[in-house]
């Protein structure tokens, strides 16, 4: 394991200069493949970076999912922000 886990997985999934369908696109699974990683090597911080449109795709759907996910250890306090970067 690590102490900090950076990952920065395909935007395309969740861009607004895409078709925005979100885990429906099979270019997502190295998301879910991140989130599955942080779930069992259990870095002692993480930092997951994507697209605005994650949090406005199918209704924030898929960003629920995320965080759901990571949130199911009970081993990490989740927090998430959009930047204008």
């Amino acid at each position: 394991a690590c102490d900090l886990y950076c990952a920065s997985p395909p935007c395309q999934p969740w861009s607004i200069a895409g078709l925005q369908e979100g885990f429906r696109d099979p270019r997502s699974l190295p998301f879910l493949k991140c989130v599955s990683y942080i779930n069992q090597k259990k870095p002692k911080m993480f930092i997951i970076e994507n697209v605005q449109g994650l949090v406005s795709t199918r209704n924030g759907q898929d960003l629920r999912y995320i965080l759901s996910q990571l949130k199911r250890s009970g081993d990490y306090v989740i927090k998430w922000e959009v930047l204008n970067a």
